[in-house]
């Protein structure tokens, strides 16, 4: 009887709590703000996880983390978009990606940590052109989207 009023996971639910568990409810509400956002970081890091890293998208989150904090960390301390290309070009090397230009990802976690790091959206083109890109509009585009998402 109770199972058919309960279902499956509320009966468990129960059990564990009349068991002396009452961990069970934080620990369910927790994994569903985990899954939303593990959603929205595998939606984020797909592309990349396909082209550089086959189907480890682990290794493409990491990446993608180390170059936001780069980018944060290169605006904060002053740094030029060249001194950031050249910072890139190690960081995505020592993550085996032998052309980080070529990620979009890459630019969209630039945004990102360049927002982080309080640049105005007024300066995202002289970043843009700093890093060289040979596709100036499509990466201010990224630089765009990424320091857009940042501010959510």
């Amino acid at each position: 009887m109770a199972r058919r009023l309960l279902g499956s996971t509320g009966l468990a639910a129960v059990l564990a709590l009349a068991s002396g568990c009452s961990l069970i409810a934080s620990i369910t509400l927790s994994s569903d703000w985990v899954s939303g956002s593990s959603t929205s970081i595998a939606g984020s890091s797909e592309g990349l996880s396909r082209s550089s890293f086959g189907s480890d998208a682990g290794a493409a989150v990491a990446y993608l983390a180390d170059v936001r904090v780069l980018a944060e960390d290169a605006a904060a301390g002053g740094r030029t978009g060249g001194e950031l290309s050249r910072e890139l070009t190690r960081v995505a090397a020592r993550h085996g990606i032998a052309d980080w230009e070529s990620e979009p990802d890459t630019l969209r976690a630039v945004g990102e940590g360049l927002r982080r790091a309080g640049v105005a959206r007024d300066d995202l083109p002289a970043w843009g052109e700093g890093l060289g890109i040979a596709d100036a509009e499509a990466a201010r585009a990224r630089l765009l989207e990424g320091w857009e998402t940042a501010g959510l």
